[in-house]
């Protein structure tokens, strides 16, 4: 008897029979045998009309989406590695999703109630302090001598002062009351961050496999810009949010040292200023700083001033921020600073974490064009 694999004379070996195909391969060279000359790019332009619109109607709620997203990628580590250990990944994915909401939730919360609260009361105070004999007429006072150098009137700063003063406690105040609508904006924001976290953190896989069929490149270089992209997820979002909270708390503890009134508004301010390209941190602690020397606390100013340098910005930038971040190359700080500014430039303050995300992504596809040309060309 005669078989595959069998020899039907002597000395004369039958080619093993290849298995048969599955039917999606026969479906897809049917389909393939079928296919107009044009149909591949009008189909790929269809694609990417359909891309666009997508991304025209998710603008409105796009930054939800987009932290959504990138908090997912920060934290798909982690929730992989829990779901692998409980074998619960829905249930993991719901915490995961549940605590990160609550956190962002009350980190912008109570940011917004020190700002508008504690805010309105340190304005209003300040015009008092500008009057003959307070505090920051004392100030005016010592630095009579080098204003008048300058061809400025001591008086003349104190008045601007107190007129912008009082126009900014007017605003907060205003503001504070206009809170509804801001909470409603924040809420929905919230609901499709949470979502978005959550679809993003259940289905990585097949979005990863869905890319790799759609992506016209190799499979490997979109699992290396999907490699790419999480990783920029969390050294944009937990890499700068991370260290802005951290700087805040840093800074509190050293305005409460050196006894600096309204220490919880100036840590909440440093907080912010700490998502301010390139001058960072210091546009708050380095005034205050000045501040107190130029009004005779001379050990809390120097105090204050070396704590900045220290603590605020070496330690928190040099040591916080690199183990937040994690591994992995990262952007030069020139292309980092261009993205930023440009970022905000292009999209307003998401554009903080929109700018290097893009740029990021771009140099990244750029060094896999890079490669793959170099290999073809058989250059070293």
């Amino acid at each position: 008897m005669t078989g595959p694999g069998l020899c039907s004379r002597p000395g004369v070996v039958q080619p093993i029979a290849e298995p048969e195909t599955d039917a999606e391969h026969r479906r897809a060279r049917e389909a393939q045998s079928q296919y107009a000359p044009a149909e591949a790019r009008a189909l790929g332009t269809i694609a990417i009309l359909g891309v666009i619109a997508i991304l025209w109607i998710v603008a409105p709620v796009g930054t939800g989406v987009m932290l959504g997203t990138l908090l997912a990628f920060a934290m798909y580590p982690t929730c992989s590695a829990l779901s692998r250990r409980t074998q619960r990944p829905r249930l993991v994915a719901v915490a995961v999703t549940v605590l990160m909401t609550l956190a962002v939730a009350g980190t912008v919360g109570f940011l917004m109630f020190l700002v508008v609260q504690q805010g309105v009361v340190a304005f209003s105070k300040w015009p008092r302090s500008l009057a003959p004999g307070g505090p920051a007429d004392t100030i005016m006072v010592r630095l009579a001598g080098p204003l008048r150098v300058l061809h400025i009137e001591p008086s003349t700063i104190a008045g601007r002062l107190s007129g912008a003063l009082g126009n900014a406690a007017a605003f907060l105040a205003g503001w504070a009351t206009q809170i509804a609508g801001t909470v409603a904006d924040a809420g929905v924001a919230l609901l499709f961050m949470a979502t978005t976290m959550y679809y993003v953190l259940r289905r990585w896989s097949s979005l990863g496999r869905l890319a790799e069929r759609m992506m016209p490149i190799n499979p490997r270089h979109t699992r290396r810009l999907m490699r790419e992209i999480r990783r920029l997820g969390q050294a944009v979002l937990i890499g700068n949010f991370g260290t802005a909270a951290v700087q805040g708390i840093v800074a509190w503890i050293g305005y409460a040292i050196a006894r600096v009134p309204q220490a919880m508004l100036l840590a909440a301010l440093t907080a912010v200023a700490s998502l301010v390209p390139a001058v960072g941190t210091m546009l708050v602690w380095v005034p205050v700083g000045i501040i107190l020397l130029a009004t005779g606390h001379g050990v809390a100013g120097a105090f204050l001033l070396i704590w900045g340098t220290v603590g605020i910005t070496g330690f928190c930038d040099y040591v916080v921020r690199p183990r937040l971040v994690g591994g992995g190359e990262t952007m030069s700080s020139w292309i980092t600073l261009v993205a930023l500014f440009g970022g905000i430039k292009a999209f307003g303050f998401v554009g903080i974490v929109l700018g290097p995300l893009l740029v990021g992504i771009a140099l990244e596809a750029l060094c896999i064009y890079e490669r793959t040309r170099r290999f073809r060309l058989g250059l070293h």
